[in-house]
């Protein structure tokens, strides 16, 4: 009596495994397809890559298309320690600022950069971890030195989409559980940076996400990208995250 309980125990989780690998697998297939769509997507790189491109560079008037924002991973060697689980809002912001400065980085200099900002966050905030959109904007300010910044409450997708097409990547907070990246570790972290680049001509949102080695030309959903939506609120209680004000960060 006991085997056959525990063989149909055993037959049962066999089998839920076996469904939560498939799911897994379907999710990293599609993923990878987005991601070779976006490939095609055509890039495009504005002229005169200053922290005045607003003024030069007319929006794009195709329906999809890609600005060429290198990409800034926040473990560059792949090294997921306590502190590069927190980069992605320096990696984000290190990205956008390679991008404006036409500027690439070895993995060594990636890292020292990374460290560099999160001293200055230290001595400035008194941590680097999970810092908000304001807090994110004073860095891009006081640390990388650009003069016009703008956050956006409540944005719409056509106006992240505005942003962009006139050369101008936007930046993203969020529940990283609601993004549904398949290669986020647990499902993801419950605050996240990352920034859009562009758009596939079904509409979904093309970006670099630094929380994982796939993340250039990485894919999101449009619906899931307003849906996880969210700036850090400072909420001690993790599950009070989803409560933050949708926003984004635009630096010109």
């Amino acid at each position: 009596m006991i085997a056959s309980v525990l063989g149909l125990g055993a037959g049962f989780f066999g089998v839920y495994y076996y469904f939560q690998h498939a799911a897994a697998a379907k999710l990293v297939t599609e993923a990878n397809q987005m991601q070779i769509e976006a490939t095609k997507v055509p890039v495009f790189n504005p002229p005169a890559a200053t922290t005045t491109i607003a003024k030069k560079t007319e929006a794009v008037k195709v329906s999809a298309f890609n600005l060429a924002v290198p990409f800034f991973p926040q473990a560059p060697k792949k090294i997921w320690d306590k502190d590069h689980e927190d980069y992605c809002e320096e990696a984000t912001l290190l990205g956008i600022d390679a991008f404006y400065r036409r500027k690439t980085y070895s993995l060594d200099e990636m890292e020292s950069l990374l460290k560099k900002m999160r001293d200055w966050e230290i001595e400035t905030f008194g941590y680097f971890e999970s810092t908000s959109i304001e807090q994110t904007a004073r860095i891009a300010r006081e640390y990388l030195g650009y003069k016009k910044i703008r956050i956006i409450d409540n944005p719409t997708m056509e106006m992240i989409r505005a942003e962009v097409s006139a050369g101008r990547p936007v930046i993203v907070p969020a529940n990283g559980k609601e993004l549904k990246n398949p290669y986020f570790k647990n499902g993801g972290p419950v605050f996240h940076m990352y920034l859009v680049r562009g758009f596939t001509e079904g509409g979904d949102v093309i970006v670099n996400d630094p929380g994982t080695q796939h993340g250039e030309n990485f894919v999101y959903k449009k619906e899931n990208v307003l849906s996880s939506m969210h700036d850090w609120n400072h909420a001690q209680d993790i599950t009070k995250v989803a409560s933050g004000v949708p926003r984004v960060l635009v630096l010109e």
